[in-house]
């Protein structure tokens, strides 16, 4: 347990940094303070981020951590219930938009795998502080979520009402973070929604959040298939075959599967390859797709299991491309089929997400 206190001079100096982002912030319902602890081991076992030192010293204190990864320097920090995270550019370079994202993508895949191997209650929802604060600073009361942000230009704060009353932009908090900045001429005006031109290396991304929305339409899915009260069941009769058979599963998604110490599985800890895994073998009553399991469906082909089998091949391709880039032409053909598919499985209920992901496009 690191009970070093985080300097007021190391402190100013960070908070006074001209480039900065807003504050990104992973609000928790169950965070014991020995999360964040691991929270950052993983960090700094599991990523391409260096610890700055500062005469001599490593910053590793007891509330926040400072990384630092392509010229870009990252604070991560825990308060009472919120793990926050603020990227800061020394000098007179700018932050690139590219590495703040690649950055909240790698703390958001540290976070999730810590939350599912600890505990069931250990849920986070993502969000911003809707005012101007530093890394260190949380308050319950400027946190809003990027479900509610997403979307809405400008608006009044929901959170403060007439005495504090302030108007969130969204594309100035979700700036860096969701929304392009490369190629925006002032960046200090970020109210408008207007797209901008994207890279191949921005096509990619872009999509790469177009699967995240794909993963939470085949949860949808999975929960019709493998309702909570049954799910129990339905794995502790395939448990043998689970473990040992022809499609069993590896070590780590069995920890996941069968935790333990009498918690439920949720699929709110499976990714798209379990997901996929249980549907396929163990799924009562699911109908093969009509191309087959295993292969990419044919244009026209939109049974709900095919759906699920266009998730699972997207997710694999941008998994196991190498090169990161995607041209538009192709962008805009892989958009239309998985986010018809998206659609399709989710009932509709994604169509917000996909449409504020669209203004990105």
């Amino acid at each position: 347990m690191n009970k070093l206190d985080f300097g007021e001079h190391l402190k100013y100096y960070i908070t006074h940094l001209e480039q900065q982002t807003s504050v990104l912030v992973f609000s928790f319902r169950f965070l014991p303070h020995f999360f964040y602890f691991r929270l950052i081991v993983a960090c700094i076992v599991s990523t391409e981020w260096t610890i700055i030192e500062e005469n001599g010293q490593k910053c590793l204190f007891k509330n926040i951590a400072l990384f630092k990864f392509e010229g870009h320097i990252i604070g991560v920090a825990v308060t009472t219930s919120f793990i926050q995270v603020q990227i800061f550019k020394q000098g007179n370079g700018h932050l690139s938009g590219e590495i703040t994202r690649k950055i909240k993508k790698t703390m958001e895949d540290v976070l999730e795998q810590l939350a599912k191997n600890f505990h069931k209650k250990t849920l986070y929802e993502i969000g911003y502080q809707c005012s101007k604060q530093n890394v260190t600073e949380g308050d319950a009361l400027c946190f809003i979520s990027e479900k509610e942000l997403i979307g809405r230009g400008e608006f009044s704060c929901p959170n403060h009402g007439l005495e504090k009353h302030h108007i969130i932009k969204e594309k100035e908090l979700l700036l860096f973070w969701k929304y392009d900045s490369d190629n925006i001429a002032n960046q200090d005006d970020c109210t408008t929604n207007a797209p901008v031109g994207k890279l191949p290396n921005q096509n990619y991304y872009i999509f790469t959040q177009l699967i995240d929305i794909g993963r939470k339409s085949l949860q949808i899915y999975f929960d019709k298939i493998f309702p909570s009260k049954d799910i129990i069941s339905i794995f502790m009769k395939n448990k043998v075959d689970m473990e040992h058979g022809k499609n069993k599963f590896n070590k780590d998604q069995l920890a996941i599967l069968f935790a333990g110490n009498g918690t439920s599985p949720s699929s709110s800890a499976f990714d798209v390859t379990i997901m996929y895994k249980l549907l396929r073998y163990y799924g009562p009553n699911v109908q093969d797709p009509l191309v087959g399991w295993g292969n990419k469906p044919e244009v026209g082909k939109k049974s709900e299991t095919d759906d699920v089998e266009r998730i699972r091949y997207y997710r694999n391709m941008v998994v196991h491309q190498t090169d990161k880039t995607m041209e538009q032409e192709e962008l805009d053909i892989f958009w239309k089929d998985l986010s018809q598919a998206i659609m399709r499985l989710s009932n509709g209920t994604l169509e917000k997400e996909i449409q504020a992901l669209k203004m990105q496009k």
